[in-house]
């Protein structure tokens, strides 16, 4: 069944068999020049443009156009389809090119004040198992977002560690206020999570070390943490966010402190640390 074809079964129950006031022709080739309008929201639209649940207003045509034309203020956000609101601060959207890695044509909530990456909030892989997740009265902007998963999950890997990884116990809080009074590091909250579960860590495999929080130094005016060094990939850096236009706590492979610019991307730091146990974990 196509994604467009299982919405369907939803949509008769939540019109109770009928049809809403569709959209035309005309109102989707206007949404279609601010934002790509996927098979299933198209179908969605031609049932019915004024879509409402409690907790959910599907945009009506021209609020559509209005909200995706202005989608390149988004930020790490503006490539996604928005398609509705929450009635309060939330906007859903479709990842239809699946830049966030959950797959192409996933739904997500976010905070209209905290238009980021790590800040939006997974809710299913599909139109109709969203609309299917409201009918059923369930709150979906509740779960956990995309880096308090990301942390997550990094803390169930530590937990069954393989022999190879080993993981030093956790940070005191007070380290976070010294480290920045006098070496001027200035920690993200997510990369603070990292090192309240696991205050350094050593890949013996790779030579790989996440070091501990006092051997963490400051680069680029003090918007790159140096974290940790790989005998392969070079320094180890994990961003603030306000440097390079990259998101917050991205970790960062370079070889020249004074030029952290010219290292790669290697993905949210809490992940990547996951991968590579899990990786460990494969040997």
């Amino acid at each position: 069944m196509s994604d467009a074809k299982a919405l369907d079964p939803v949509l008769d129950r939540l019109l109770e068999g009928g049809q809403g006031r569709p959209a035309t022709e005309a109102d989707l080739k206007r949404m279609e020049l601010a934002a790509p309008v996927p098979p299933d929201l198209r179908a969605l639209y031609l049932r019915d443009a004024e879509l409402f649940i409690p907790g959910f207003e599907l945009f009506e045509p021209a609020i559509y156009e209005d909200v995706n034309t202005d989608r390149a203020a988004y930020g790490e956000l503006s490539e996604m389809v928005f398609f509705a609101d929450d009635q309060a601060e939330g906007f859903f959207f479709i990842d239809a090119l699946d830049l966030l890695g959950l797959g192409a044509g996933f739904i997500y909530w976010v905070d209209r004040g905290l238009m980021g990456a790590d800040e939006v909030v997974p809710i299913g892989p599909s139109l109709a198992e969203f609309l299917a997740i409201l009918e059923e009265g369930i709150d979906p902007r509740m779960g956990p977002t995309l880096g308090q998963r990301a942390i997550e999950r990094f803390a169930a890997a530590l937990e069954d560690l393989p022999g190879t990884v080993d993981a030093s116990p956790p940070v005191d809080r007070a380290a976070f206020r010294k480290a920045q009074e006098e070496r001027g590091l200035q920690l993200t909250i997510a990369t603070g999570e990292v090192l309240l579960r696991a205050n350094g860590l050593y890949f013996a495999d790779a030579e790989r070390q996440i070091h501990p929080l006092d051997r963490m130094m400051a680069v680029a005016e003090g918007r790159v943490a140096v974290v940790g060094h790989d005998p392969r990939l070079g320094y180890l850096g994990v961003t603030r966010g306000d440097w390079q236009d990259l998101p917050a706590d991205r970790l960062i492979a370079f070889q020249d402190l004074d030029h952290p610019e010219d290292g790669q991307i290697l993905g949210r730091f809490a992940d990547v640390l996951t991968y590579w146990i899990e990786e460990a974990r494969q040997k």
